[in-house]
């Protein structure tokens, strides 16, 4: 028997998609609301996939230190070499902060693609969130929510097997049986 549960967390993210062919293309921000969803085969020893606070305290950890309020960029976007710039004297006075100095103490994360909604959910589905969960337990989906209308949702890469592809619950599941964890 497989056993689900789901989490979301409210963080305010700005970003801009660089190359983008409308206003996405300028700096903006959203509400975001990003679900996770683990899976396991077994429950542990109380009967839970696991405790919720401990998904609190990693995933949404990581969210409020790398993402929330802060800027995520393409890494290719030359907006990270301005905002990465180091601070200059202004020509004002000295205790006048410059544009430059400004922006460079600001939180940004450089995402090694566009920051659109199908991207970070990607990113959180396969570089973040299998190193914060405990063996025996599998991420399933990750769903990014930019507005009340829109969303993106990922999924474990799709496995293969026997050359026939499988759909992403039958990858969820062949994952959990495999996972050596």
């Amino acid at each position: 028997m497989q056993h689900e549960i789901s989490r979301a967390f409210h963080i305010d993210v700005g970003h801009r998609v660089y190359g983008h062919e409308s206003k996405c293309a300028h700096l903006h921000g959203h509400r975001y609301v990003i679900t996770t969803t683990l899976r396991s085969r077994d429950l542990d020893d109380l009967g839970r996939v696991v405790d919720f606070g401990s998904m609190v305290d990693t995933i949404g950890e990581w969210l409020l230190t790398n993402w929330d309020h802060g800027l995520v960029l393409f890494g290719d976007d030359p907006l990270v070499e301005l905002f990465a710039c180091p601070p200059v004297q202004s020509p004002v006075s000295p205790d006048h902060p410059t544009l430059r100095t400004q922006l460079s103490h600001q939180k940004m994360f450089i995402l090694p693609t566009n920051p659109t909604a199908e991207n970070m959910a990607q990113y959180l589905m396969d570089d973040v969130i299998p190193d914060l969960i405990p063996g025996g337990v599998f991420c399933s989906r990750v769903v990014v929510q930019e507005t009340p209308n829109c969303s993106a949702t990922a999924y474990p890469k799709p496995a293969t097997g026997g050359g026939v592809e499988l759909t992403p619950m039958e990858a969820a599941a062949e994952a959990i049986t495999d996972d050596p964890r």
